[in-house]
């Protein structure tokens, strides 16, 4: 609760309702989009497949774990940076969608703990201590896993950084030693995710 405390947003901010916001520079062949609800997010991956998505895009410092070949295309005066090219590259701030922003909260019909994507590592950590709290059989899980939880990073990086990113990036990069994808794959953890083919826009897949 103290580390939440100590990285709160300032009052003027935490009542301010977010907007959807997009920038375009076509001569560099750059785009910034940043929706507010997961049907404006489903329709920007349907039109721009290549885009990528992040929340508070931390994995950017984290040099090593890029190539000079990057996502976006080849870039030498980016490559000696260890960061990825920015050319024809479409990024996608998920950060603000509603529905993966979605407060942390214990299901009553299954007694699971639902978390959005979007939700921060020090809001899932506090959402496994009040979890156990409020649901004695999820309380040794939920302990445990809030205990490593504030071993992860920084208590700067764990207040912006969404366990979604971690894993996403853990994903792409197999070098990366996520301990919290192991975390979440030792709790069972399951993921439901929106599928973007135009076939099947909006529906929801859930995977062990």
């Amino acid at each position: 609760a103290a580390a939440a405390a100590a990285t709160a947003l300032p009052l003027a901010l935490r009542d301010r309702a977010p907007r959807v916001l997009s920038f375009v520079d076509a001569d560099a062949k750059l785009a910034f989009h940043k929706p507010t609800t997961l049907a404006e997010l489903l329709t920007l991956l349907q039109s721009t497949p290549h885009a990528k998505c992040v929340a508070a895009n931390t994995g950017m410092g984290v040099a090593k774990y890029y190539s000079s070949a990057g996502p976006t295309g080849l870039d030498s005066s980016c490559a000696a940076a260890g960061q990825p090219p920015q050319r024809d590259a479409v990024t996608i701030d998920v950060s603000a969608v509603a529905e993966l922003q979605a407060p942390p909260m214990v299901d009553a019909s299954s007694g699971h703990l639902r978390v959005g994507a979007a939700i921060s590592i020090e809001r899932l950590l506090l959402a496994c201590e009040s979890a156990a709290v409020s649901s004695p059989a999820l309380s040794a899980v939920s302990l445990a896993l809030a205990r490593h939880l504030r071993r992860v990073a920084t208590t700067q990086v764990r207040a912006v950084a969404s366990w979604a990113g971690n894993v996403a990036l853990a994903a792409t990069t197999p070098q990366l030693p996520s301990d919290i994808l192991t975390l979440l794959a030792a709790a069972r953890t399951r993921v439901t995710v929106a599928c973007r083919a135009a076939a099947s826009l909006g529906v929801m897949r859930t995977l062990d």
